[in-house]
């Protein structure tokens, strides 16, 4: 009654199959939009990430005294700009 069970074919209505390619087609974009966008938000936690750690080292090479507070002071503006 509803043809539930072919839903690609006459997507959308009246295509025929034609429409069933289309359908399919507009689920791979969907498909590929959600993984860049996942890659996007991976790729900004990671430099974060890296961000902290690279000012955890500066900051126990300072504890350190293997770099002086003025190097401290530079080095930390290059990172957090």
């Amino acid at each position: 009654m509803w043809n539930c069970g072919n839903w690609l074919v006459g997507f959308p209505a009246g295509m025929g199959h034609f429409g069933g390619i289309f359908g399919l087609f507009l689920l791979l974009i969907i498909g590929y939009l959600i993984f860049m966008l996942r890659q996007t938000f991976r790729q900004k936690s990671r430099i974060n990430t890296d961000k902290d750690d690279s000012l955890a080292i500066l900051k126990t090479r300072l504890a350190e005294g293997t770099i002086s507070h003025e190097e401290y002071q530079r080095i930390r503006d290059v990172l957090l700009h």
